[in-house]
């Protein structure tokens, strides 16, 4: 796993978020998931824009 500073890749996200990576693909297709679009290298998630994202989403939960 890489350093809660940098880029995930899609096989990352779905081991971090214990999900497979079709989902981390459907979630970004429907732009649910925040992502970078790297040219060349193609898609990273931003660690910290991700656990900023879940927090939302718990909270959006609770409500």
């Amino acid at each position: 796993m890489k350093r809660n500073n940098q880029l995930l890749t899609v096989s990352d996200l779905a081991d971090y978020l214990n999900c497979s990576k079709g989902t981390i693909y459907n979630l970004k297709s429907k732009g649910l998931i925040p992502f970078i679009d790297k040219k060349g290298l193609g898609i990273r998630f931003d660690r910290n824009e991700i656990d900023n994202w879940l927090n939302e989403e718990d909270l959006e939960k609770r409500k």
